[in-house]
């Protein structure tokens, strides 16, 4: 009788776990649509950006070693054109 009493009270807190995160997967997806819309815009930036510098920007970068700046992660390049 213990044994049945235990099984129905893990089995309500199962119930209850699934639900809660069935419930939360619109949330989820929504924000996971989000992420990937940032991500693809700031990828259309920065191809915008290294655009600009191959063809060394309005500032006169003609000089600049654009291989060795594609050695280096996105996160750390900040580029300002007047």
């Amino acid at each position: 009788m213990r044994l049945q009493l235990l099984a129905q009270d893990l089995n309500g807190e199962l119930e209850k776990g699934l639900t809660d995160l069935t419930a939360s997967f619109p949330r989820a997806l929504a924000e996971l649509d989000r992420l990937d819309t940032a991500g693809k815009e700031l990828k259309g930036e920065l191809g915008h950006v290294l655009g600009q510098v191959r063809r060394g920007g309005e500032g006169g970068l003609g000089d600049v070693n654009i291989g060795r700046m594609e050695s280096v992660p996105y996160k750390f390049i900040i580029i300002v054109f007047y």
